[in-house]
């Protein structure tokens, strides 16, 4: 019954069963607390079946949350690759940009190519900016959307989970 139970389980019910704890309370403590109270002693498979409720809960808490810091770190990896690829792309064509300018002006006049060079480098940054920058939103915007429908879809699960809680609740109150 207590093999899963931490510390925060034990409370949860305890307190659910209008019990007092003090914060003090390891979990030993508390477990003897539980299974000396009044709700325990009345009806010991009912008291069992919350905190199996509430551990089950709570797992399943941790399971959603594992699964989205899982997301989020896969997510920031790729944004990072990408990053990464631009800058690879930037630098490649800078380069290349820069070798063609000092090509032409070893052959034609010196000032003319070196004014070429330097706006041709501008606007190529100008247009990896503008890219780089369209490129992060639609990222952001396709990670807010899956984020958002992960929320949902958590939502959606701690729903289906009270209303199973609550079917639970509602069935042992017939049974007895």
């Amino acid at each position: 019954m207590f093999e899963n139970a931490t510390k925060e389980d034990l409370v949860t019910v305890l307190v659910g069963m209008g019990e007092t704890i003090d914060a003090d309370l390891g979990i030993m403590k508390l477990k003897q607390k539980l299974m000396l109270s009044k709700a325990y002693l009345e009806d010991e498979e009912f008291v069992r079946d919350v905190l199996a409720t509430t551990i089950e809960d709570r797992m399943e808490k941790e399971k959603i949350e594992a699964a989205r810091c899982k997301a989020e770190k896969e997510a920031r990896r790729r944004e990072a690759r990408h990053k990464a690829v631009i800058e690879a792309k930037v630098l490649e064509a800078r380069w290349r940009i820069e070798e063609e300018a000092r090509l032409r002006a070893e052959e034609e006049d010196r000032p003319k190519a070196e004014e070429e060079a330097r706006l041709k480098d501008q606007e190529e940054a100008r247009f990896k900016a503008q890219e780089e920058r369209k490129m992060n939103e639609k990222i952001a915007l396709e990670e807010e959307t899956r984020l958002e429908k992960e929320r949902w879809r958590v939502q959606e699960q701690m729903q289906q989970v009270h209303e199973k809680h609550k079917m639970r609740m509602k069935a042992e109150k017939q049974k007895c």
